[in-house]
C-alpha cells in the first residue's frame, strides 16, 4: 500500500475552532513523502517553504529554526494550494503525526484560498500507538521507542516526515498501523 506521510510547520498553535480564519496560523512549511510500506520505496517528496502574511512569532524560529530571512524570498501559500490539494487528494491513505492538527492546518489555508480538497484516509500515529505507553507520544518518543535512537531537526517538516515515514514503515512491520 503506498501512504502519504506528511507534515506542516506553522506560526503557532491552532486557536479556538470559532475564531476567524485570519485569526488562526499559517502553514510555513510543508513536507510530504509517498511511500510503499511494504518495500519502503519512496516514489514522490516535497519540501516546501512558504512566506507568512504576518509576522513569524519569534517562539517559532526558537522551535523550528526556520526565520524571517530563512522565509523572505519563499512563496506564499496561496501559490501552492492547488498542488497540495492535488498531493494530498490523489493519495490512497495519508499518515501524520498528531493527523488532526495537520489536516485542520491544511484546511484553514485551503478555505483562506477558495481551494477544494478531497481527503483519502487519514491515519494519525499518534492515535495509532497511544497504547504503547498509555499517553499520546512525540515523534521523537516513538522514532526512539522503535529503534532506540533520536532524530536530528525535529520540528523541521522534511526531518519530521523522514521519522515519520521510518516508523510508518516499521510500525506496519508490527501490525501496528492501519
Amino acid at each position: 500500500m503506498n501512504i502519504l506521510c506528511f507534515d506542516t510547520e506553522t506560526t503557532g498553535l491552532i486557536n479556538n475552532y470559532s475564531k476567524k480564519l485570519d485569526m488562526q496560523p499559517e502553514v510555513i512549511e510543508f513536507a510530504a513523502q509517498l511511500v510503499h510500506l511494504d518495500t519502503g520505496e519512496i516514489s514522490f517528496k516535497c519540501d516546501e517553504l512558504f512566506k507568512p502574511t504576518h509576522v513569524l512569532p519569534s517562539v517559532i524560529t526558537k522551535i523550528t529554526g526556520i526565520t524571517e530571512e530563512i522565509l523572505r524570498d519563499k512563496p506564499y501559500i496561496h501559490d501552492k494550494v492547488e498542488w497540495i490539494a492535488k498531493i494530498i487528494s490523489n493519495a490512497d491513505a495519508v499518515v501524520a503525526h498528531n493527523a488532526s492538527f495537520d489536516k485542520a492546518m491544511i484546511n484553514f489555508e485551503m478555505q483562506r484560498y477558495q481551494e477544494k480538497i478531497e481527503w483519502p484516509r487519514v491515519i494519525c500515529t499518534v492515535e495509532q500507538t497511544i497504547h504503547i505507553r498509555g499517553y499520546r507520544l512525540k515523534l521523537r518518543e516513538l522514532h526512539e521507542y522503535l529503534f532506540g535512537t533520536v532524530f536530528a531537526d525535529a520540528h523541521r517538516a522534511s526531518s519530521d516526515v523522514d521519522a515519520l515515514v521510518r516508523c510508518c514503515i516499521e510500525l506496519n512491520k508490527r501490525g501496528m498501523l492501519l
